[in-house]
C-alpha cells in the first residue's frame, strides 16, 4: 500500500498536506461549535442577554470562517485526488507500454481493459480520496474525544466503552472481507472476459448456434458472481447496522449519564447539548473509521496486481551499441510448442536469412509461416534451440532494439481510431517526401484523394475497407526504413496487381532483408526472389529458388500446382 501511495505522492505532498491541513481545521471548527452551542444554553439559562448578543457575533465569525476553510479543504482535497489519479494511471500506462510482446501473449488483455475502466476507480475511492477522509475522521474523533474529557470525565467513559466495542467489532468483520472480495474480483473477471469473447465473437455464436450454450455459460458465471457480490454485501450491511445500533445506545449512555450528573448538580445543561452535539463528531467517525479499514482491505488484491505489474524485473538485455542488424539472421534447431499442444508449431529449423536477401516463406495454413516470423519478433522466449541476429542471441537483445530495426507488415491490421495520416506515421514526424512516397508505393494515394489525409479511420479501421486497411499497414511499415522486413501475408485483402506491385517494390529495397509469407504463389514474382522456403507440419521440408523447386518435383511444386 505505501509503494501505491508514493506513486500517488508524486509532485502531489504539497496537495496532500494542505488538504490534511485544511481538513484537520474543519475538524477544530466543528469542535468549537459544540462549545458555541453549551455557551448559548448556559448565557440562556443565566438571562445575560448583553453575553448573548457577544456570542451571537462570535458565532456569525466562526461561520464565515468556517465556509473559506471548508472550500479550501475540498479545493485541496479535490487537487490531490485529481493529481493522484493521473499519477497512478499514467504511471501504470506506461508501465505496460513498455512490456514486451511476449508479456500481452502469457495475459489476457481484458484483465488490463477492466484495470483501467473499474479497478483504478476502486484504487481512486478506496486508497487514494480514503486516505485524507481516514486522516480527518482520527483527528475529529480524537478532537471530540479530548472535548469530552475536558468538559465531563463521567459522560466520556460511557462513551469510551461503547467506541470500544465497536473498534472490536469491526476489526472482525475487516478480517473477513479480503478473502471474500478476492473472490469477487477473480469471478468477476471471469465474467467479463467472457463477455468480451462472447461480443468479439457473435458472428461464430450465431453460425454455428451455440447461443443456448453461451447463454449456460454465461448464467452461471453470473449466478458465482452474484452470490459472491451479496455475501460482500451482506457483511458490509451487518457492520452499517451495527454502527446504527451503536449510534442508538451512546445516545442512550449519554442521556443517561447526563441526566444523572445534571440532577446531582455536577454538569449544566449546556454541556449535556454540547455532548449531544460532539456525539456527532465522535459517533460518525467510530462508524466511518472501521469502513475505511475495510477499503483498504477491500483494494488489497488490486493493490498487488498493480504493484506486480510495476515491481516486475525484465530480463537483462543488451545495449543499442552492441549489434548490427544489417547481418544475418540464424536459427539452430529451433521448436516451438503452443501452450497445452502436444504437436510442435514449428520442429527443429535450422536456416541462415543472409543479409538484404529476399525470401519467400509457404507453405499450407498451420504449417507454422506465422509463427516463424512472431517468434523472430520476440512474441514468444520459450522455443527451444538458438535464434542469433549479428551474432547475438534474440532472447537478451532489447526489444526497444529490435523493433527500431525489424518492420511488420501483419494480415491482421490494427488501426488507431485516428486520422488516416496519423495510422500511416503511427503519430511521430517524418519528411513529406516521404510519406508521399510510401502513400503513393502502398496506393493509398487513390484513397487520399477520395477521402483526404486527415480522414478519420474509425475504431479499429471501422470506416475502412479491408483493402484499405491493409495499405495503411504497408505505408506505416515501409516508412521505417528498417533493415528487416517481415510481411505476413499483409496483401490477402488486395487485388492481384497491387500485390504484384508492392511486392516488387520490396523485392528492390537495397540492403533490406526481406521474409515475406505469402498465398499467392505467382511465377513471376516468386523466381525473383533469393530463396524459397517451405513449411509443412512445422518442418522447414525444401528450400531453394523457384526453378529448382520446380525441377525437384516435391512439395513445392505440388503446393504451386495446387495454387495455380
Amino acid at each position: 500500500m505505501s509503494e501505491i501511495f508514493k506513486i500517488v505522492l508524486q509532485k502531489n505532498k504539497v496537495n496532500f498536506i494542505l488538504s490534511i491541513l485544511f481538513c484537520s481545521i474543519t475538524a477544530i471548527f466543528n469542535i468549537a461549535s459544540a462549545f458555541i452551542l453549551k455557551d448559548f444554553i448556559d448565557i440562556a439559562l443565566s438571562g445575560n442577554i448583553k453575553r448573548l448578543n457577544n456570542l451571537l457575533l462570535l458565532a456569525i465569525i466562526y461561520i464565515i470562517l468556517f465556509l473559506l476553510i471548508s472550500y479550501a479543504a475540498t479545493f485541496f482535497k479535490n487537487l490531490y485526488i485529481s493529481k493522484g489519479n493521473y499519477n497512478l494511471k499514467s504511471k501504470l500506462l506506461n508501465t505496460i507500454l513498455y512490456k514486451t510482446i511476449n508479456f500481452f501473449n502469457s495475459e489476457n488483455t481484458n484483465r488490463y481493459i477492466k484495470l483501467f475502466s473499474v479497478d483504478l476507480e476502486t484504487v481512486k475511492v478506496n486508497i487514494i480520496e480514503n486516505k485524507v477522509d481516514f486522516f480527518k475522521n482520527i483527528i475529529t474523533l480524537i478532537l471530540g474525544l479530548l472535548s469530552m474529557i475536558f468538559l465531563n470525565i463521567y459522560l466520556f467513559l460511557g462513551i469510551l466503552a461503547t467506541t470500544i466495542v465497536s473498534v472490536l467489532i469491526g476489526a472482525l468483520f475487516n478480517k473477513i472481507l479480503p478473502n471474500i472480495e478476492k473472490h469477487t474480483i477473480k469471478s468477476s473477471n471471469s465474467l467479463n472476459v467472457f463477455i468480451s469473447d462472447l461480443l468479439k465473437g457473435f458472428q461464430i455464436v450465431k453460425i454455428f448456434q451455440i447461443e443456448k450454450r453461451t447463454n449456460k455459460i454465461f448464467l452461471r458465471k453470473l449466478d458465482t458472481e452474484e452470490k459472491l457480490l451479496l455475501r460482500k454485501n451482506n457483511i458490509y450491511n451487518i457492520v452499517s447496522v451495527f454502527s446504527e445500533a451503536s449510534t442508538n445506545i451512546m445516545a442512550f449512555v449519554l442521556f443517561y449519564i447526563g441526566a444523572n450528573q445534571v440532577i446531582s448538580g455536577n454538569t449544566s445543561m449546556g454541556t449535556v447539548v454540547a455532548y449531544i452535539q460532539l456525539l456527532n463528531f465522535v459517533v460518525v467517525p467510530i462508524q466511518k473509521i472501521p469502513s475505511s479499514i475495510m477499503k483498504f482491505s477491500s483494494s488489497k488484491n488490486i493493490v498487488d496486481f498493480i504493484l506486480h505489474l510495476i515491481n516486475e524485473k525484465p530480463r537483462r538485455e543488451i545495449g543499442e551499441a552492441s549489434i548490427s542488424f544489417s547481418q544475418d539472421i540464424v536459427l539452430n534447431n529451433v521448436s516451438f510448442f503452443y501452450k497445452d499442444s502436444s504437436l510442435p508449431a514449428l520442429d527443429n529449423i535450422n536456416f541462415t536469412f543472409k543479409k538484404g536477401k529476399k525470401y519467400a516463406i509457404v507453405g499450407h495454413s498451420g504449417s507454422g509461416k506465422s509463427t516463424l516470423l512472431n517468434i523472430l519478433q520476440k512474441h514468444w522466449e520459450t522455443y527451444w534451440g538458438n535464434i542469433y541476429i549479428g551474432g547475438i542471441d534474440l532472447r537478451v537483445i532489447s526489444s526497444n532494439l529490435l523493433y527500431r530495426n525489424l518492420s511488420v507488415m501483419q494480415q491482421e491490421v490494427f488501426i488507431f481510431d485516428d486520422t488516416i495520416i496519423n495510422n500511416i506515421t503511427l503519430f511521430s514526424d517524418f519528411k513529406d517526401e516521404d510519406v508521399k512516397s510510401v502513400i503513393k508505393n502502398s496506393n493509398l494515394d487513390e484513397v487520399i484523394v477520395n477521402k483526404g489525409i486527415d480522414y478519420l479511420c474509425g475504431e479499429n479501421g471501422y470506416n475502412l475497407s479491408g483493402g484499405e486497411r491493409q495499405r495503411i499497414a504497408i505505408a506505416r511499415s515501409l516508412l521505417q526504413k528498417a533493415p528487416i522486413l517481415l510481411f505476413d501475408e499483409a496483401t490477402s485483402s488486395l487485388d492481384n496487381e497491387t500485390t504484384a506491385n508492392i511486392e516488387e517494390l520490396i523485392l528492390n529495397m537495397d540492403e533490406v532483408t526481406c521474409l515475406v509469407v505469402s498465398h499467392k504463389l505467382h511465377k513471376n514474382i516468386l523466381s525473383k526472389f533469393d530463396q524459397i522456403l517451405v513449411l509443412k507440419n512445422g518442418r522447414l521440408v525444401e528450400s531453394g529458388t523457384f526453378d529448382e523447386l520446380m525441377k525437384n518435383q516435391s512439395d513445392f511444386w505440388a503446393l504451386y500446382k495446387l495454387s495455380n
